[in-house]
This record gives structure tokens, sequence and C-alpha cells, in this order.
């Protein structure tokens, strides 16, 4: 084979593949946002589309409200820092691709915010809570890494309050 036939067939071979990224997440939805009696705070449970496993996160109390109300369409009377976030990404004719739950380190979840915005693709760190409230009003599909849920079965403690 001619070997700018074979660069050209590996280039298209990546071009066409997914980021290593990406083929470690999996879709989720939020199942429900509860508070979590044991601990007395909120937890958001994130559930994978496709399957039976759920990620628990513990958030806060606003985060809890917001990412509720959202769900529920209920519309507050003067718009929080998630409907700001959302009118600040349109306003910058940006797109939001998707929210990622990124690792769990320390205790403590990550996220990312997958902006589209002038031909550029930005990735914002976030709390997952803040992410999935965004996420929710702007209708981009979530995901959690697949490691997440490879990890030892969730407890509720502080050291999971986001």
């Amino acid at each position: 084979m001619n070997c700018p036939i074979l660069l050209l067939a590996l280039l298209a071979l990546v071009a066409c593949s997914k980021p290593p990224d990406a083929a470690s997440e999996v879709a989720v939805k939020v199942g429900f946002v509860a508070v979590d009696e044991r601990a007395g705070s909120p937890v958001v449970l994130l559930e994978e589309w496709e399957g039976t496993r759920s990620l628990p996160i513990w958030i806060g109390i606003a985060e809890a409200r917001s990412i509720a109300s959202e769900m529920e369409k209920r519309e507050p009377p003067r718009p929080n820092t998630h409907d700001l976030a959302k009118r600040l990404i349109e306003g910058l004719d940006a797109t939001l691709v998707r929210v990622v739950v990124t690792e769990l380190r320390e205790g403590i979840y990550y996220a990312t915010l997958v902006l589209q915005a002038e031909g550029r693709t930005l990735e914002i760190d976030s709390r997952p809570s803040d992410a999935i409230a965004i996420g929710l009003r702007m209708q981009a599909p979530l995901y959690a890494r697949e490691s997440l849920f490879e990890q030892p079965e969730h407890e509720s403690d502080e050291g999971h309050a986001i």
C-alpha cells in the first residue's frame, strides 16, 4: 500500500472516532432530588439512561431547589444564578453541548460544562450541582464518567457534600 494513502486512511479513522473521554462517558438523567435524612442534606440521583446504575451526589440546598424547580418547570419570581448563567451563555452566542460529571477526588465530585462558541470548544470547570442545574435549563445532555460507577458503594457523608 502506498504511504500517503495509508496516512490518509489513518487520519480518516482518527477523525471519525470518538475522543477518548467521550468513549468513557455514560448518558445519565436526573432521577430525583431529595433530602438524605441520615446526612441531613439534599442529594441528586443521576441514573444511566440505558442501564440500572445510579450515582448519588450530595449537594447544597439552593442547588437542590434550583434543580427541583427546573424539573417541575416552576419559574422563580426572580432569576437565580443558574438562570443568569443560561442567559450569559445564550447572550454570548454559545451552546452548551453537554455536562459531564468527571471525577470523584477526596470525596468531592467535579464536573465540566462543554460549550461551543465561535467554532471553539470550551470546557469550564463546575460543581456538579451547578452544571446539572444549568444543563437542565439548557436541555443539554448529561453524562458521568464510567469510572464513577466503578467506585465503592456510595455513603452519605459530609465528604460528598457539593
